[in-house]
């Protein structure tokens, strides 16, 4: 019985043998050779040995090939998945079909931060701006035109980006702003960071832009290589700022006059002719000073009186003034200033009523006081305007009546500063450079999410100096 049972498994194993040769003879038969059609990797001749020997998509027809990946051996072109082969290696390829769609690399990033540049020389840039921050870079790269990234550091300026994805980076789009067609960039640099953290440049180019919230697309005609992060800078803007220079004087009168110190005429007679101007108020706010003077015309304070009506007073005052122009106002018999129930006659300014050279009545210089709305026996108000904060101090005035009787007295006039109030030096602005929207692209078939796992495929099989730098 034993010897039965063992010469059962020997034919048993022949049998197997005999079984497992005919399926190797017959595959061998039926299996079809390189460039022949098939329908699955198995028809193809050698792909049990050699997993490169596929049943591929090539001009529209499914045949065998060897299709190496990159960094893998290989005699010519067709040999490779990519269709280029170079120095016995598998290479990729850039753009292997030139209507594949571009992907975008910066929608996710690890990092991204404002490049600083310098400030531009055109107008009254600030010495010192505000830098930007992480808050307003991401307005560079959150897809919405309306959000804007500026950079006050301007020339030079831009964005330092990582992102999550890699490729080789294909296009970048660039977007004006909505506004400050000044501040559009007219030029761009782009920079690759290699595996030694140095910035290697790729490409730069001019840009210009002819409407808002214009995008312009971009090719880059880099090498086939990965970079870990990219810089893209704008060495210049458009500008065209204004230039810079002293805010003009809006000063009625002539800031530089100061009267000369007074010369009065002798009075006409030594019995007073006409009212008297007395200071009833002094305000200094919102850069102004106010002073109020009252007078009393004709008879006011006298009904038997036989005082004249008055043509015009000449105040003078120390410094250098600049008025504004002043009002005249009719009191309502309370002897009390009240701008809204005083019924204001009509303004007098001060580059026709200011008094250059001697008046030829009273032979002063000064601002001339007087209004057509002053007549009869009562009391009027003046308001006067000055630009800054002046002080007080009792100078002579001239009082000239009835076109014939001149009268001097004195009161509290203005003295203002030495330098002028209004002139001064012009306010520094900002002028940023500024972009909407800033997209960088690859071709969607040149990368995965992964891009450890795309970098380890291309760079596989002794290619890392072919594609890093």
């Amino acid at each position: 019985m034993t010897g039965l049972k063992n010469n059962y498994q020997r034919l048993s194993l022949l049998l197997l043998l005999v079984c497992a040769m005919t399926e190797s003879y017959v595959k061998a038969s039926y299996c079809v050779g390189l460039g022949q059609q098939c329908k699955q990797n198995c028809d193809c001749c050698g792909s049990d040995v050699d997993p490169d020997i596929q049943c591929e998509l090539r001009n529209k027809n499914y045949a065998c090939y060897i299709s190496r990946p990159i960094g893998g051996d290989c005699t010519e072109d067709q040999q490779c998945k990519s269709q280029s082969c170079m120095d016995g290696k598998c290479t990729f390829k850039s753009q292997i079909k030139k209507d594949l769609p571009f992907c975008p690399l910066s929608d996710e990033v690890d990092y991204v931060q404002p490049v600083l540049g310098q400030i531009t020389e055109e107008g009254c840039a600030c010495a010192n701006p505000d830098e930007p921050n992480y808050t307003d870079v991401i307005k560079a790269i959150d897809g919405d035109t309306s959000t804007i990234y500026a950079n006050n550091l301007a020339i030079g300026s831009g964005l330092e980006i990582k992102p999550k994805k890699n490729a080789p980076l294909r296009k970048i789009k660039i977007c004006s702003s909505n506004d400050c067609p000044e501040c559009d960039p007219t030029s761009y640099k782009v920079e690759g960071k290699c595996h030694d953290n140095n910035y290697k440049f790729i490409q730069e180019g001019s840009i210009s832009f002819s409407t808002r919230n214009e995008c312009i697309d971009i090719p880059v005609s880099s090498p086939n290589k990965f970079y870990s992060a990219y810089k893209v800078t704008f060495p210049s803007i458009r500008g065209g700022f204004p230039e810079c220079e002293v805010e003009p004087c809006t000063c009625p009168s002539d800031p530089l006059f100061e009267p000369q110190a007074s010369i009065t005429c002798p009075n006409s007679e030594d019995k007073q002719r006409a009212g008297r101007l007395q200071l009833y108020s002094k305000d200094y706010q919102d850069g102004h000073t106010t002073l109020v003077y009252q007078f009393a015309n004709k008879n006011y304070h006298n009904e038997n009186g036989d005082l004249k009506e008055l043509n015009y007073m000449i105040l003078p005052w120390e410094g250098q003034c600049c008025f504004d122009c002043y009002d005249t106002f009719f009191d309502d018999e309370d002897e009390i200033f009240n701008p809204g129930k005083d019924e204001i006659c009509y303004k007098e300014c001060p580059d026709r009523t200011m008094v250059r050279t001697n008046d030829p009545n009273l032979c002063m210089q000064g601002i001339k006081l007087q209004n057509d709305a002053i007549i009869g026996s009562h009391m009027y108000f003046f308001e006067l305007k000055i630009k800054g904060e002046v002080s007080l101090k009792n100078l002579q005035y001239g009082i000239y009546s009835d076109n014939q009787y001149k009268e001097y007295d004195f009161v509290q006039s203005p003295v203002c500063p030495s330098t002028s109030t209004c002139t001064k030096e012009p306010t520094c602005k900002n002028y940023p450079l500024k972009i909407s929207e800033m997209s960088m692209l690859g071709k969607c078939n040149e990368f995965e999410t992964n891009s450890a796992t795309t970098m380890s495929r291309f760079l596989k099989g002794g290619n890392k100096s072919k594609f890093t730098c």
